[in-house]
């Protein structure tokens, strides 16, 4: 004989379940809210926004990486790079803890954050413009080797040792983010540091 409160505990699940969709909903449209704020140019805005969900979901951890990665991204395109740092590590430590069974919308929030940490490693690396941190020698090293010439030439041509052509034009590569002399001389015209060659 089933008892007087099993009835009591089906209308309390049916509740929460209820309650958990209306949370869902309120979610999505507070984040949409967020980036149609975006979309109108008012990033500030967006982000205050976020900062607010962000702080008000704690349900899932999908939720919260994909808060953290919209917060990355208008932090970023407000120019805090400290701020932009920060909610990526969050957004990525949160898709980290997924577990193994999730709801089809939860996947689909993190299948989001990690697009949008993807595009938001893919800003970080082109705001890092190069041109500031090659110094005058770098720059002229790099317009003797896109002339092809060799280490020992350039140290003839510049007065300085074999050796330490090598450490620039080494230095110069990992600044340009390149493999190899000619992906060297390729990146660095294509940032206008090197004339382009008809």
């Amino acid at each position: 004989m089933p008892s007087a409160s099993a009835p009591t505990t089906a209308v309390a699940f049916f509740d929460a379940l209820a309650s958990l969709e209306r949370y869902r909903e309120r979610f999505a449209a507070a984040i949409e809210d967020a980036l149609r704020l975006a979309r109108t140019g008012e990033v500030s805005d967006c982000r205050n926004a976020l900062i607010v969900l962000a702080d008000a979901c704690g349900r899932s951890d999908a939720e919260r990486a994909l808060c953290r990665a919209l917060l990355a991204l208008t932090s970023l395109a407000l120019g805090d790079d400290h701020a932009a740092r920060r909610y990526g590590r969050q957004a990525t430590a949160a898709c980290a803890r997924r577990r193994r069974r999730m709801p089809e919308y939860e996947l689909r929030h993190l299948r989001l954050a990690r697009a949008l940490l993807a595009m938001l490693a893919r800003e970080r690396r082109a705001l890092r413009s190069p041109g500031g941190p090659l110094t005058a020698t770098e720059i002229e090293i790099l317009k003797l080797v896109s002339d092809g010439r060799n280490a020992p030439e350039i140290a003839t041509i510049t007065g300085r040792s074999p050796h330490t052509v090598r450490t620039h034009i080494r230095n110069a590569g990992g600044k340009l983010e390149a493999r190899g002399r000619a992906g060297m001389v390729t990146r660095a015209r294509q940032l206008g540091l090197l004339p382009v060659r008809a």
